[in-house]
């Protein structure tokens, strides 16, 4: 099998030999020139620069592969890299030159360049436009799709009532590794330019630096969380069903990729199956994959929404509950710790929210009603007093009033009568500067 796939490859090569030797040939001659003695093995130089050929991967890159928590699939970005860059310093040298017919090859060479890697983008604005979306259900659909699609070249499809259909150009483009990064800093007026650059970031790093996929596996076992948030079994399981259940998700990394095609997907789409991403599966658009290789997405706005939301009240309730951890501490706590927590608690409660209050805006974008969104976050477990400030995109600090440290104050004064929470002066205090760190961040 690898020797057929050398094989295919040599042929490609050896046509784009002949092809650029035709054209420089006949550039040299249409100019009144002779072509310089060395101009095979000048192409020869060009087609080695500008086509992949993994035998030129340095060690140290094809070494991350053999590293757990590295990149799997590094040669082939780096590949597109090296290529990529050798084509552009081509161009520019071919520009630059004397020879008018050469010239033109290079204006040539970086139209077809440009068209490459922007193909996809236009290919989506062009559809958007004949199909009547606009950015904002663009973005919309984004934010509420799963991770690796977020930044990917779509054309969104009329979809059925309450769903959201797109074709993710992503998948076919060979060029995604560089129009991924571009993409995402397009972005950057509807998720921020910290955020878009970090999303740029790591596009281009995530082939390289992301854990390898069955250690990233074995990693979700053991503190079971997988990549999306959700638990890989549940906690309060038989351990014969953790060890179950964590085998199924390990060997799911190691397994043939017919399986999923052909076993997996299609048994998902036959049962109505629905991810955490609220990705739902059909079985004529995955024939349609197989045969044409665009891949068709179907998401449920409302399900992707609902497991953004619990992965939201999880986050809100491991800050709120830090900083009655440290505000209860039986032992002693200063004013100075207690303004910190306070203000580092709040800080990444901002962040938090301030992420799902974009996802909150992109399902009411794709026509979710403000009450509906009300219901799926009451679901989810938000805390009723953090909704409507949610849905109105408020920032609403810890609330502190009087009751607060009262069950840690009562279990303190039965369990450990001499703790300085056992004393209602120390609560008193505690809640004073808790309330003047309230006020501050107001």
């Amino acid at each position: 099998m690898n020797k057929a796939y050398m094989a295919e490859d040599d042929i490609w090569k050896i046509f784009a030999y002949e092809t650029e030797l035709k054209r420089y040939t006949a550039a040299y001659s249409k100019s009144g020139e002779a072509a310089p003695d060395s101009v095979k093995q000048d192409v020869a130089k060009i087609i080695q620069n500008t086509y992949p050929n993994y035998d030129n991967v340095p060690k140290f890159i094809k070494g991350l592969r053999q590293v757990p928590f590295m990149g799997t699939f590094t040669s082939f970005p780096w590949e597109v890299g090296r290529t990529a860059v050798n084509r552009i310093l081509l161009t520019h040298k071919e520009l630059r030159s004397d020879n008018p017919e050469i010239r033109k090859i290079g204006m040539q060479r970086a139209v077809g360049q440009l068209s490459a890697i922007m193909g996809a983008y236009v290919l989506q604005e062009v559809a958007a436009a004949i199909l009547g979306f606009d950015d904002e259900e663009l973005e919309a659909v984004r934010q509420l799709a799963a991770p690796w699609n977020e930044n990917s070249p779509m054309v969104l499809l009329p979809g059925e009532e309450g769903k959201v259909r797109f074709i993710d150009l992503g998948y076919v483009d060979p060029h995604s590794y560089f129009t991924k990064p571009i993409l995402a800093m397009f972005r950057a007026d509807d998720i921020g330019l910290k955020k878009a650059l970090v999303s740029a970031v790591n596009e281009i790093t995530d082939p390289f630096f992301g854990e390898e996929i069955l250690f990233g596996r074995i990693l979700d076992v053991a503190r079971n969380k997988k990549r999306s948030g959700s638990k890989v079994y549940l906690d309060a399981a038989p351990l014969t069903q953790r060890v179950l259940e964590g085998s199924k998700y390990i060997l799911g990394a190691i397994e043939p990729g017919v399986v999923d095609q052909f076993i997996r997907t299609p048994y998902r789409a036959m049962m109505g199956y629905t991810n955490d991403y609220g990705k739902t599966y059909s079985l004529p658009y995955h024939l349609f994959q197989q045969t044409t290789g665009l891949k068709i997405e179907t998401i449920d706005p409302r399900q992707a929404f609902s497991f953004r939301a619990a992965t939201f009240a999880r986050n809100e309730s491991s800050l709120t509950g830090y900083l009655r951890k440290v505000a209860g501490r039986r032992g002693t706590v200063s004013d100075r710790e207690l303004e910190s927590t306070y203000a580092m608690v709040n800080r990444n409660r901002q962040q938090n929210m301030d992420g799902f209050q974009r996802q909150i805006n992109a399902l009411v974008a794709l026509g979710v009603k403000p009450r509906e969104v009300a219901a799926i976050l009451r679901q989810a477990n938000v805390s009723k007093k953090s909704i409507p400030a949610l849905i109105s995109g408020k920032h609403v600090p810890v609330q502190v009033d009087a009751n607060y440290l009262d069950r840690q104050f009562a279990r303190s004064v039965v369990q450990t009568p001499d703790a300085p929470l056992s004393k209602i002066s120390e609560v008193r205090r505690r809640l004073e500067v808790l309330r003047r760190a309230q006020q501050a961040t107001k």
